[in-house]
């Protein structure tokens, strides 16, 4: 299985779009990687995913809590381009299968209507399910 390098140019977009993690800074190879898309992505569009290991990931914990703490890691650049291209391919498929919000109370982020080179639409999302939450509680409230 290889990649075309549509899908490529399209994770490229989404992971500039998106930002490259949450929880670790960006690293240098990523620039790297973008300052060369033109050689690099010919070369990662011949790669076999089927016979591809990969790179070591670097792990570390990072707070969840005062109490709590989560395991993170760092991809190497051309994983996560990698692991983007496969997600924004299958994305459709995936959100075909999921609860509509209108079925229920769902407030994920949806990739419904999302364009090709953006992982998801960003609402729903958090803040609109703890405005719901708030809004629920503020009914369930006892008049005074």
């Amino acid at each position: 299985m290889n990649l075309s390098e549509d899908s490529l140019d399209n994770a490229l977009s989404a992971l500039e779009h998106h930002g490259y993690g949450d929880f670790l800074p960006e690293p240098p190879e990523f620039q790297l990687l973008k300052d060369n898309w033109g050689a690099i992505k010919p070369e990662l569009a011949a790669i076999d995913l089927d016979t591809y290991g990969g790179h070591e990931s670097i792990g570390a914990f990072a707070p969840k809590s005062r109490l709590n703490v989560r395991r993170v890691a760092l991809l190497h650049p051309y994983d996560l381009v990698f692991f983007t291209a496969v997600v924004l391919e299958l994305r459709n498929s995936v959100s075909s299968s999921r609860l509509s919000p209108d079925q229920g109370r769902v407030f994920s982020y949806r990739a419904d209507d999302a364009v090709a080179n953006v992982l998801y639409n960003s609402s729903p999302g958090y803040s609109d399910f703890r405005q719901a939450v708030m809004d629920r509680q503020r009914l369930s409230l006892p008049a005074m």
